[in-house]
């Protein structure tokens, strides 16, 4: 797991505490069970606590850099509003910002070089970036934007190095995204870096967020136990759903005035498809990629979710349909107010809108991964924002690939010991998680995470079956398949066949 190590660090001292608070209070209660456990667990570590974390080193020799500028073209701190994977200027109290600093400071005096970041836009970002690489001047030392950006337009076009390709990087060593690495890879080749050095992939990995007091409310039981126990369903959620919406002010009508079962949005029927384990594309013994959408499984899924989705009055509250209320942001006037007014069971989004816009909720509320197909699926499965989680790339125009490899490796390895413990002190001992459970939860999620290489390369334009296939007024998805398979093809053999 990425991240294990520092979760299990703040599990152990919170499942004591726990402990502890029930042993006080003479035991008892529908968590006692889950607690013992816990206890037992930590009984059995016979490993000696460590009072700090071991640091990690990368295996880098000592290069001096002469006060190298290292230009990274990243998106600008306006559209990223909580966090930056390479800004910052001074420090400012705000902990993200400051360990980035404490980060980039060490490694720049270590090394000696300097880090300049070219800020653009999110909405301006691509085309900047393959500008720049196409004008062929040496602009970039490293490119950090929306994973979707790298695969679709900057891997497939032959604007980025393969990163195995070069010097001082080790994709395999524990500050890189493992499960990154084996599903974006094409051929063995790795074009695209995700780890410790980025913190938008965690906060744009998708999962459940659920309303605690109404779960208690409609005696939905241990919603944990209920992940752990494997039933934690697509037919365990709608029935949730059903149970939980009402018409609040008896008018006859489900709006913005009533209570919903799920908040959710069009690009989530998507998001369901993959924590159901479905890919667009997978991969076969060399690492090259297959269509896989032609089967009846897939069929039985999609079919599923958009029976939800369309399914009983109140049931699921989609971004989408209610766009013409909004003024500006229908998420910011209404989907995120209803689910804090206890106006919704679950809101399906990025574990970062939990300290973005949830840190006031006055109702508890907690994580769980997004829900399995059925029982007999083995594992969960979660996603990742296609245009907003970000990684790291080094375009072919850089002249010393090898510097920019090195300069990223010694920030990913750092990170670690830096970034990556300030971002999990905001989740866990702020209020974006609020219970012990989800901070086990929040390992479970972040290290059943997939990425879908045909999705984010959008062969043919695939990722339009799933938005079309969710808005039509009955599931049509094979047909609409039928006619873009052909095309979803050609793009796959043209990109990889020319590649191979």
């Amino acid at each position: 797991m990425k991240y294990g190590k520092i979760i299990a660090a703040f599990l152990a001292a919170a499942l004591l505490l726990s402990f502890v608070l029930t042993a006080c209070s003479g035991g008892g209660g529908e968590n006692a069970e889950v607690t013992a456990a816990a206890a037992d667990a930590t009984e059995t570590n016979t490993e000696p606590a460590e009072t700090e974390p071991e640091l990690a080193v990368p295996d880098l020799p000592d290069n001096d850099f002469g006060g190298k500028v290292f230009s990274v073209l990243t998106w600008s701190r306006a559209d990223t509003k909580v966090q930056d994977d390479f800004i910052a200027e001074e420090l400012d109290g705000e902990p993200l910002n400051d360990a980035v600093y404490q980060r980039n400071s060490t490694i720049k005096e270590r090394y000696n070089f300097e880090i300049a970041c070219i800020e653009e836009t999110r909405a301006n970002f691509q085309n900047t970036a393959t500008k720049g690489i196409l004008s062929g001047d040496d602009l970039y030392a490293v490119i950090n934007g929306g994973v979707s950006t790298a695969c679709t337009v900057l891997a497939r076009s032959g604007y980025i190095f393969d990163l195995n390709s070069l010097n001082y990087i080790d994709l395999e060593n524990r500050w890189w995204d493992q499960r990154c690495n084996s599903d974006l890879s094409v051929g063995g080749r790795r074009y695209i870096g995700m780890g410790d050095i980025c913190t938008m992939d965690n906060s744009q990995t998708w999962a459940f967020i659920f309303n605690r007091k109404l779960a208690e409310d409609f005696s939905l039981g241990d919603m944990y136990k209920l992940v752990y126990d494997g039933g934690w369903t697509l037919d365990a959620m709608y029935g949730m759903m059903q149970k939980s919406a009402a018409d609040l002010n008896g008018d006859g009508v489900f709006d913005q005035l009533d209570r919903w079962g799920l908040m959710t949005e069009n690009y989530n029927y998507y998001m369901q498809f993959l924590g159901a384990g479905e890919l667009v594309a997978k991969k076969d013994k060399d690492d090259m990629p297959y269509l896989t959408l032609n089967s009846p499984r897939v069929s039985s899924v999609l079919e599923k979710v958009y029976d939800i989705y369309h399914g009983s009055a109140g049931s699921a509250f989609i971004a989408e349909n209610w766009m013409f209320l909004a003024s500006s942001s229908v998420w910011t006037e209404y989907i995120i107010p209803m689910f804090a007014d206890d106006r919704a069971l679950f809101y399906f989004t990025g574990i970062g809108n939990t300290f973005k816009h949830l840190r006031d909720m006055e109702s508890e509320f907690g994580i769980i991964p997004t829900p399995k197909y059925d029982e007999a699926q083995e594992e969960y499965y979660n996603g990742i924002s296609a245009s907003w989680a970000t990684c790291v790339v080094i375009p072919v125009t850089c002249q010393a690939p090898d510097d920019s490899a090195f300069f990223l490796e010694a920030l990913c390895c750092e990170s670690l010991n830096t970034v990556t413990p300030a971002y999990f002190d905001i989740i866990f001992e702020g209020k974006a998680v609020r219970d012990t459970e989800s901070i086990a939860m929040v390992d479970l999620i972040l290290s059943t995470r997939i990425f879908d290489i045909g999705y984010l390369n959008n062969w043919g334009g695939v990722t339009s079956l799933f938005t079309e296939t969710v808005k039509a007024s009955s599931f049509d998805f094979a047909s609409r398949y039928a006619s873009l398979e052909s095309k979803i093809q050609a793009a796959l053999e043209e990109e990889y066949g020319a590649q191979s």
